[in-house]
């Protein structure tokens, strides 16, 4: 196999199930070198079937399963899954995914404890430290791969929020760890307030989220950052005359930019898709789903949300 090109020894191995993958591993330094290739779990990850993965919330742990959407059978369906770092921080949040790959952290605001978790192969990596205080702060992450140097990458975003303040920010912290690295860098202050109450839509090598103005939180756009060049930018809106009303989630889906918008008066979900991306006339409305709730029913923005994520990600 050493005479193999590196093209063909990753569309051979490829096509391993994840178990064969594994023992793989075991063979040889060259072949557990070779099976953490950043560019041979992208390709897995593109070319095998998905699986969902949800989160269940406790009073004491949170919980991982995983849904196997290749089976034919009901049987075995769900499995759950215990990861390495379940008993140190038995309570954390999902707070991205890419390539199968799960970003963990902590939901309290004492330690800033993250994790890089595969569920598939059950190892975990905790990241160094950043060493910051916790008081009067907002943090959002975002976890991607970055094409161009075939790296994952970890984005921190700190808010401080000045004493006595509920709804404005004051000075911010942009930090960054690639993974195989000691430390973090830092990028200098964020350009924008990002909404983190949803995981980042990864598309197109750069992480999107939701921004807001500072004092009365009415979104403003869609921002992304670039995992290559390092930096923020505003991506087009689609034109569906609703961003400052009800709640949306921005996600990926089939590859593109997508953003869901809940209408509150109609009780209705539109699901808008970016064909071509960065261009803001191919917004086009994909889907329109009815959200039929309660007489008296008030929906939770953050719950409305979460539960997006979990109806549109997969692991």
């Amino acid at each position: 196999m050493e005479s193999l090109p590196h093209e063909i020894l990753v569309d051979i191995i490829t096509r391993l199930p994840i178990t064969s993958l594994m023992q793989f591993k075991c063979v040889c330094k060259a072949w557990f070198s070779l099976a953490q290739d950043h560019y041979l779990l992208h390709m897995y990850a593109t070319r095998n079937n998905p699986c969902i993965i949800l989160q269940t919330e406790h009073s004491l742990d949170d919980q991982l399963h995983v849904i196997d959407t290749d089976r034919h059978q009901f049987e075995n369906l769900t499995r759950k899954l215990v990861p390495p770092f379940e008993f140190s921080m038995p309570k954390f949040n999902i707070a991205g995914s890419c390539n199968g790959i799960l970003l963990c952290s902590t939901v309290s605001q004492e330690s800033d404890t993250i994790f890089i978790y595969n569920p598939f192969t059950n190892e975990s990596k905790q990241l160094p430290s950043t060493n910051t205080s916790f008081s009067n702060q907002k943090v959002v992450l975002g976890f991607g791969f970055d094409q161009k140097t075939r790296e994952y990458k970890v984005v921190r975003i700190v808010y401080h929020i000045p004493p006595g303040q509920m709804i404005s920010y004051g000075t911010s912290d942009v930090s960054i760890h690639t993974l195989g690295t000691k430390s973090w860098r830092s990028l200098g202050e964020a350009a924008y307030l990002l909404d983190g109450r949803s995981r980042p839509a990864l598309v197109n090598g750069s992480l999107h989220w939701l921004a807001h103005h500072n004092k009365y939180q009415q979104y403003q756009g869609i921002v992304r950052f670039d995992l290559t060049t390092e930096e923020f930018s505003k991506v087009p809106s689609p034109n569906c005359n609703t961003i400052n009303k009800g709640w949306i989630a921005i996600v990926e889906l089939r590859g593109c930019l997508s953003a869901a918008v809940h209408y509150n008066s109609c009780c209705k979900i539109e699901v808008w898709v970016m064909k071509d991306y960065n261009v803001k006339e191919s917004w086009n409305k994909e889907f329109v789903i009815p959200a039929h709730s309660p007489i008296g029913f008030n929906p939770d923005i953050n719950m409305s949300n979460r539960m997006l994520q979990k109806w549109f990600s997969r692991g």
